[in-house]
């Protein structure tokens, strides 16, 4: 029997090679060009090309010098470039786990000033990962290089680790949240779990992926199964030893609570909060978790509270519309009609969105009996709420409605909209517990 000397080659040669292949073969797609135009231009055979794109050969010596001449770069060749770039993604990854802003724009900005470095050369997929995560999180509006770049990403997922595959998802997601496309992102998450390692460079990945998943659902309205995630994502943070997202977490937690109709539970998770952030001096929260107990106490037709609670996020510097909007809706049920159009009128100068302002004229219209006006504006309203997935507000909305055709003795437009109001209710219901013994598994 005859022995053959097999050349072994280690994972970490395998993978700069398949690095350096792809590398090519984006270059040569990046300029449009076939494998055989390539391969006839440079007098090189088509199928060890093909190879070497693949990962499958080494780039020859002689080859190199030709190949990166038709492309005109100059590859890095330091193989150490692969682990320096990925500590720098892991770097950005813990410090905005963290919240700690600061330090992880400083960190891209020092990615950035090395772009020529990491460009070409084996850190360059990695590099990709980074851009794509850093124009997610500070230049949104760019949505024509982050499609590029996730195109990019994807196209060349088989080249990243599990980790970095579950960084990718995770990151996606988070577009996906701010385009409010719930159901792509929840499908990113699932993903993003099922990639993750237990073991990561980046500690409390897996939490964080859970905390986002906590925020899809909640936007889902699945108040049940956020609430789970929840409970687990805070028990990943307390392993971690990281404590500021908890914060976030309870506040979550409150909501949770809060669309499950449990007002008074809701209620003191955010008066707990409340407490243990008073010494972070943070106002953005505290007006967050003032809202929340505004919003909270109005669902819970505890109005006075709700307008206490609004006023003092807004004495805080608070920018959102949502106080405006409870202080109204809550004068209104409390009769006090000439306070709320006044109340009303006065915002009429402040930049007031229009889904807000609809509301603030539904109110208006009610009160002064405009009823054609009234119809008109609650449909438009309807629209908006389905658009925004806002079921809450919807169902406010629609019990002021079923409140003015029992007042006008229409009976059959209240029974309609009465039955509206329970569809709603029934297929949130449903939904939320459909997929709970599912989140149970993760």
């Amino acid at each position: 029997m005859t022995f053959q000397s097999v050349k072994i080659i280690d994972n970490k040669e395998l993978e700069l090679r398949r690095i350096l292949g792809a590398y090519l073969k984006y270059q040569r797609e990046f300029d449009d060009l076939s494998l055989n135009y390539v391969s006839e231009s440079l007098n090189i055979n088509k199928g060890y090309l093909s190879e070497v794109e693949n990962g499958k050969r080494n780039l020859s010596y002689n080859h190199y010098a030709k190949i990166m001449d038709f492309y005109d770069i100059k590859f890095n060749f330091e193989k150490n470039i692969l682990e320096e770039i990925r500590i720098k993604l892991y770097e950005i990854l813990r410090n905005y786990i963290n919240a700690n802003i600061v330090s992880e724009k400083e960190i891209f900005k020092e990615v950035f000033q090395d772009k020529d470095r990491y460009s070409d050369s084996y850190g360059f997929f990695v590099f990709k990962l980074i851009q794509l995560f850093y124009h997610i999180r500070f230049q949104i509006d760019d949505s024509r290089e982050i499609d590029e770049l996730k195109e990019l990403i994807k196209k060349y997922l088989f080249l990243y680790t599990e980790e970095e595959k579950a960084i990718f998802y995770d990151i996606l997601a988070q577009y996906y949240i701010i385009r409010k496309k719930y159901s792509k992102s929840y499908d990113c998450l699932i993903k993003a779990r099922e990639v993750c390692p237990d073991i990561t460079n980046v500690t409390a990945l897996r939490a964080m992926i859970l905390y986002h998943i906590t925020i899809v659902l909640q936007r889902l309205n699945k108040s049940s199964l956020a609430f789970i995630c929840c409970r687990e994502a805070m028990n990943e943070f307390r392993k971690e030893k990281i404590y500021n997202r908890l914060f976030y977490l309870d506040i979550y937690e409150g909501n949770c609570l809060s669309r499950m109709q449990l007002y008074l539970e809701a209620e003191k998770v955010y008066l707990s909060v409340l407490e243990n952030t008073f010494f972070l001096n943070d106002a953005r929260l505290t007006c967050t978790i003032y809202d929340n107990l505004s919003w909270n106490c109005l669902k819970n037709k505890k109005y006075e509270d709700s307008i206490f609670y609004a006023k003092k996020s807004i004495e805080l510097g608070n920018n959102s519309d949502d106080a405006y909007t409870h202080i109204a809706y809550s004068l209104f049920k409390l009769d006090k009609k000439s306070e709320c159009i006044e109340f009303i009128n006065n915002l009429e100068g402040d930049n007031i969105n229009e889904f807000s302002r609809m509301l603030n004229n539904i109110i208006l219209y009610r009160i002064l009996n405009e009823d054609r006006k009234l119809l008109y504006e609650l449909e438009q309203y309807y629209d908006g709420c389905k658009v925004n997935g806002d079921y809450e507000m919807e169902l406010l909305v629609r019990n002021l409605q079923l409140d003015f055709y029992k007042e006008k003795k229409d009976f059959e437009a209240a029974v309609f909209v009465n039955d509206q109001i329970q569809a709603i209710l029934d297929i949130n219901n449903k939904e939320d517990f459909s997929k709970l013994s599912t989140l149970i598994l993760f």
